[in-house]
C-alpha cells in the first residue's frame, strides 16, 4: 500500500512481512494462484530481479544493536538499486514498528 505524504512529497510503503519455509510444491500452488489477482514487478527481467542494498549506522553501531536487542520502534538508511541499473539509485530511510515496516523514498 503507498501513502503520499504531502507535507513532502514522498510516497511511503507500508507492509508486514512474515515469512515461511515452502515445498517447491506449495511454492508453485500459491505462485498460480497469486497470477489470478497481481501482476509481476515491472522491475523483474525473467524469472527474478536482483536488489542491492547498502545499508547506513552510526560509528556506535545503533541501529545494529537496536535490531538485536529487539527495539520496538527503530529506523535505518539505505541506498538500493535494482537488477545493476546503476542510472536509478534510491536512497531510503525504512521505519519499523514492532511488525509493521514502511519505506519512505524521496
Amino acid at each position: 500500500m503507498g501513502l503520499s505524504d504531502a507535507s513532502h512529497g514522498r510516497v511511503i510503503t507500508m507492509r508486514h512481512e512474515e515469512k515461511y519455509i515452502c515445498s517447491d510444491r506449495q511454492l508453485a500452488l500459491i505462485e498460480q494462484r497469486l497470477k489470478t489477482v497481481m501482476s509481476y514487478d515491472r522491475n523483474q527481467t525473467g524469472d527474478s530481479y536482483s536488489i542491492r542494498s547498502l545499508y547506513f549506522d552510526t560509528g556506535s553501531d545503533r541501529f545494529y544493536y537496536e535490531g538485536l536487542s529487539g527495539v520496538d520502534r527503530r529506523c535505518k538508511y539505505r541506498i538500493r538499486f535494482y537488477n545493476m541499473w546503476e542510472d536509478l539509485i534510491k536512497l531510503e530511510r525504512k521505519d519499523s514498528e514492532r511488525n509493521l515496516k514502511k519505506s519512505a523514498r524521496p
